[in-house]
């Protein structure tokens, strides 16, 4: 059996327990390990800090010439927000969109409130600005 494949990687937590000195040094580890071993020997157990899921980002071209793949893309998008905890949807053409959240529901309700987002929808393409104010808006 093949291995799953993952789009976004997992990355070490920012949280941290301890700080300062033996603060990678798992300390009822290494009492369990030493009663395992029977008795005090010089090997310490690490301290293994929590992973997470990356975060991913989808920047959704949906304007005039995408038009027509926006029934195929939004199906997978609606799949994607709801399997992965950490991911945004963010469709631009004339501007850019936070639609994550309209995601969430229900489908036929995002269906219907992703087509209040008219202005999105239509007219041209500015990619340029619309990384630039992904950047500026939700970027790290």
């Amino acid at each position: 059996m093949g291995r799953r494949f993952s789009l976004t990687p997992d990355v070490p937590s920012r949280k941290r327990e301890q700080t300062g000195p033996g603060h990678g040094v798992d300390l009822q580890g290494t009492a369990r390990l030493w009663a395992r071993r029977g008795g005090a020997i010089p090997k310490f157990a690490p301290r293994v800090f929590p992973r997470q899921p990356g975060r991913l980002a989808v920047l959704w071209d949906v304007s005039g010439s995408m038009e027509e793949y926006v029934e195929l893309y939004l199906p997978w998008l609606y799949q994607l927000v709801h399997r992965l905890p950490r991911v945004g949807v963010f469709p631009f053409a004339a501007e850019l969109v936070d639609a994550t959240e309209v995601l969430r529901g229900p489908y036929a309700v995002a269906r219907v409130r992703l087509g209040q987002f008219s202005r999105v929808f239509s007219g041209g393409t500015r990619i340029g600005e619309a990384v630039r104010e992904w950047l500026d808006r939700f970027g790290a």
